[in-house]
């Protein structure tokens, strides 16, 4: 069993599973800087603040009747980018 970067020969398919998943890991980790990641990382948490700004507090100040669907996918939408975030920072 020969466990090489191309061609590499295994007995099963969990090794070339775990191999081109290591792989992608590799390419992943190396394709952004540290500082290109806590730049989309901030840009991320900015986002979520937005959306909780115009579509959660919003609602409250203007002088439209309240929408509760605004309101829930204001909050679940900016939750998935402080989630995002958080990810992508780390």
């Amino acid at each position: 069993m020969e466990l090489a970067p191309f061609g590499f020969k295994s007995t099963s398919v969990l090794e070339e599973i775990f191999l081109i998943q290591y792989y992608r890991y590799m390419v992943r980790r190396r394709l952004f800087s540290a500082q290109y990641k806590a730049r989309l990382s901030d840009k991320f948490m900015d986002l979520g603040n937005l959306i909780i700004g115009g579509l959660v507090i919003g609602q409250f100040i203007s002088g439209k009747e309240f929408s509760s669907d605004l309101f829930l996918a204001g909050i679940l939408i900016a939750i998935l980018c402080y989630i995002i975030s958080y990810q992508v920072g780390n």
